[in-house]
């Protein structure tokens, strides 16, 4: 983890949320078919609902006196940008089968680290964002790994 701390582990969340909003609505543009295409932005949206619930308890832990909070921000989102553009060329060169065992094993990621973050939270408040967000990953990684083996 990148830190011990509450907002250090918020922050880790946010960004591998972000990422995977980027990746998932980059792939939709790649579907090969309507389920997959619906998939993918259902997966996207899902994700983006993590983005907000991790940045609102973010503000929430904050203290107001942070000025690089903004700038951090946009620096972040200028890469998540990159990164789409990067996902799109990848899909050309490695295939969408394997794109999606990438977006698997981002999830297989994500879950690990959401159960090791519950083994230091006490907030119950906050455990239940991770434990919904955890549930959220763990039927991903399913999904996907169930696409990526009819793309075939």
């Amino acid at each position: 983890m990148v830190q011990d701390t509450t907002l250090g582990l918020l922050n880790q969340f946010l960004l591998l949320e972000e990422g995977q909003v980027v990746f998932y609505s980059a792939l939709t543009a790649k579907a090969s078919n309507e389920e997959l295409s619906r998939g993918l932005k259902r997966l996207a949206a899902v994700e983006a609902n993590h983005v907000k619930n991790l940045k609102e308890k973010i503000a929430c832990l904050s203290s107001d006196d942070n000025p690089f909070g903004p700038i951090k921000s946009t620096a972040l989102e200028a890469g998540l940008g990159v990164f789409g553009g990067t996902v799109n060329i990848a899909e050309g060169i490695v295939g969408l089968k394997n794109l999606m065992n990438a977006g698997a094993f981002a999830e297989s990621k994500a879950i690990a680290d959401y159960r090791r973050a519950l083994t230091k939270i006490q907030d119950p408040e906050l455990r239940d964002m991770l434990w919904e967000h955890l549930i959220d990953e763990e039927l991903h990684l399913l999904w996907l790994k169930k696409q990526a083996e009819s793309i075939g």
